[in-house]
């Protein structure tokens, strides 16, 4: 897995406090991102998925949940994938942050012929600076939105209820 950096205990990167993992590359290339330096596909380090697992493990006394960003984990839907089901066997959230819309980032996860999402909160849309807002939850602007799995396996959007405004 290609990662940009990490951060083990957050308040901001999702609901509770997460250990986040940024990875590295992204085609989005949004203006105004406030991680270009995770774009390039060459750029950050590797590491075997079992690596930043063990990692993890350390801070569960401390965390809820863990969060993937980047970059654009979509891009490396694989690793997260198996990152994320770990996650959720040892009792986390797991919160994905993509550019990708939630309609396309269902279509490719189609291919691991998952039993249910291991994602709990998807935040999807590319960041865009014409809508930058401090009002929003969890994200940067407010064409993006937070998406929360239901029991019944549908994502809602829950991006009002969490708002300042």
């Amino acid at each position: 897995m290609r990662i940009a950096g990490r951060n083990p205990t957050s308040l901001f990167d999702g609901v509770g406090i997460n250990y986040v993992l940024f990875v590295q590359g992204c085609d989005h290339h949004c203006d105004g991102c406030h991680n270009p330096s995770t774009w390039d596909f060459e750029g950050g380090y590797e590491l075997p998925v079992e690596t930043v697992q063990n990692h993890i493990q350390r801070y569960l006394r401390l965390i809820t949940g863990l969060t993937v960003s980047g970059g654009d984990p979509v891009y490396q839907l694989e690793e997260t994938v198996l990152l994320a089901e770990w996650a959720k066997r040892k009792g986390l959230t797991v919160t994905l942050y993509t550019g990708f819309e939630l309609d396309a980032v269902n279509e490719k996860l189609k291919r691991f012929e998952l039993e249910t999402c291991p994602f709990d909160y998807i935040v999807d849309g590319c960041y865009k600076e014409e809508c930058r807002s401090t009002d929003c939850a969890f994200r940067g602007s407010s064409n993006q939105r937070v998406w929360r799995q239901t029991p019944e396996g549908v994502f809602e959007d829950v991006s009002k209820k969490l708002d300042c405004s």
